[in-house]
């Protein structure tokens, strides 16, 4: 598995110099110009401008791992396709698979040749006590409430972050529900009915942040190739 990740500070701070006043599209419009056209209008309806740069920035990590994943240097543009419930594929490399995921100051991207699903989540203020008793199960309810001490909200966003890895690794979106599934992140599995039904790995470790994959189940663990990729590396 190819796992990159950027720091979106640096990415900003190098779009915005000499050129602050300009509209987000015009400083970006190169970069812009290597998305796929659904992506590129996903890019710029965000909101405010740190989300427009996490959205670039994860796909721009996409196309470098694409790049490596392939052997074409020379790739500039991936084309999507969407299956039944919104999750992304490769219309021209449908044999390899990718999730991506942005949160804070990241974003984040895996890819390989078997399904996967990634998720990170900075540990931000939250009433996190209430969001965990209505949608965590009790298994996970007790992972993060059977120690007072302290590091309850870092394991409330552990717990996030593989239910967010399943949901994407499934594809299924959350129709069928928060609590049909447990994640046992000491075990590093989702379990269905108590029983294992994908692997999960916490692969990038970031002060502040969760960071988690899901995969089917292996015998073997799967090794990730790791890398921060900077502005520089997005041409």
């Amino acid at each position: 598995m190819i796992l990159y990740y950027n720091n979106i500070k640096n990415l900003m701070q190098a779009y915005e110099k000499n050129a602050v006043f300009l509209p987000f599209e015009e400083r970006c419009a190169a970069l812009l110009s290597q998305t796929d056209p659904s992506v590129c209008k996903k890019i710029l309806a965000c909101r405010n401008e740190k989300d427009r740069f996490r959205s670039l920035a994860a796909a721009l990590l996409l196309r470098s791992a694409f790049r490596v994943m392939t052997g074409d240097a020379s790739l500039t543009r991936l084309r999507y396709g969407y299956g039944p419930h919104g999750k992304p594929f490769s219309e021209d490399y449908p044999e390899y698979f990718f999730s991506v995921s942005h949160s804070g100051d990241y974003a984040i991207c895996v890819t390989g040749t078997c399904e996967v699903g990634i998720d990170l989540q900075e540990h931000r203020r939250a009433a996190f006590q209430g969001i965990a008793r209505r949608f965590y199960t009790p298994q996970e309810q007790n992972f993060i409430f059977h120690e007072n001490d302290g590091q309850e909200k870092e394991r409330f966003y552990r717990i996030w972050s593989c239910k967010e890895a399943f949901i994407k690794y499934t594809g299924n979106g959350i129709s069928e529900g928060l609590t049909t599934f447990s994640a046992d992140p000491a075990h590093h599995l989702i379990l269905q009915n108590g029983q294992p039904a994908a692997a999960l790995y916490e692969p990038l470790q970031l002060p502040g942040y969760s960071c988690t994959a899901c995969t089917a189940l292996c015998s073997d663990p799967l090794a990730f190739d790791i890398r921060e990729l900077l502005p520089s590396d997005f041409q």
